[in-house]
């Protein structure tokens, strides 16, 4: 399915849509977040910064069993929210052995736009129950949007050539959403920490009222055990929105970033290690 989204400063949601996934289960051990992990994002609107998003994980439970609890908030800054004002919070419950979604909650709060709705997924019978529409079938191993996030991240891209197509699906808003993007291999990317080796993807987008070319939505995701998606470009026909990782705490790898002032070689140069963003504060250029 092509992106057909509006351009507005829901910002959580036009990140999240743009993840790289493969419709394949992930290895059971989890070696890429953990619980403690804190990831903040800027978006800036041209040459305005306009908000931000936190994505955390907690540890909540299943029942008897523990679970991965994930929050994400996103909001505008004091200065666009006069214009806008955003405060968005999802929220999910992930089996931790099979990455799945058990439940999620969606709480949208834009101007005067109210939105809530809980789903619960029943694995056993395909379906998914909605607070708002009540049950629907869908596709097996079905993902809701933030879940979407953390299981793109638990697999590995090795087996993913340059120029093939990967896709998932996912419960959202209230239906079954299927989203597809290009593999573009790799790219040195300059980032907020310095210059990272990164998974570069182009999501399947429609040209027209809002993008000029098919290629106007390129996603970084880092190259490493952690799989940090770190930066989003869209170059729409009015405007530009960029999404930039600025701050991260918690991971369970350390974050290779090179600093340099000129693009390095990977082969040639090493990097540093960063097991926070507070570390570049204690590195000299």
């Amino acid at each position: 399915m092509a992106i057909k989204s509006k351009p507005v400063l829901v910002f959580i949601s036009v990140f999240i849509w743009f993840l790289p996934i493969q419709a394949q289960t992930i290895d059971s051990l989890n070696a890429t977040f953990q619980v403690g992990e804190t990831l903040r994002y800027n978006l800036s609107y041209g040459f305005l910064d306009v908000g931000t998003a936190t994505l955390r994980v907690y540890l909540g439970n299943n029942g008897d069993s523990p679970a991965y609890y994930v929050r994400a908030e996103a909001k505008t800054n004091p200065v666009s929210g006069k214009l806008f004002n955003i405060f968005d919070v999802y929220e999910s419950y992930i089996d931790i052995t099979t990455g799945l979604p058990i439940k999620a909650i969606r709480d949208i709060a834009e101007n005067r736009y109210r939105y809530y709705n809980e789903v619960v997924f029943m694995r056993n019978t395909k379906e998914v129950f909605s607070s708002k529409t009540g049950v629907h079938a869908v596709p097996d191993s079905v993902l809701d949007i933030l879940s979407a996030f953390y299981y793109a991240r638990r697999f590995s891209m090795t087996k993913v050539k340059e120029n093939q197509k990967v896709g998932f699906v996912t419960y959202f808003p209230d239906e079954v959403f299927h989203f597809d993007m290009i593999y573009k291999g790799l790219e040195m990317v300059k980032s907020h920490f310095g210059w990272v080796e990164c998974q570069k993807f182009v999501p399947i987008v429609e040209t027209g009222r809002l993008f000029r070319k098919k290629d106007a939505v390129v996603i970084y995701i880092t190259n490493d055990n952690n799989r940090l998606p770190i930066k989003i470009e869209m170059r729409m026909i009015f405007s530009s929105v960029e999404i930039e990782l600025t701050e991260f705490y918690g991971i369970v790898n350390s974050l290779p970033v090179y600093r340099s002032k000129r693009k390095p070689n990977s082969e040639k140069n090493m990097p540093v290690f960063l097991r926070s963003s507070e570390d570049v504060g204690k590195l000299s250029d």
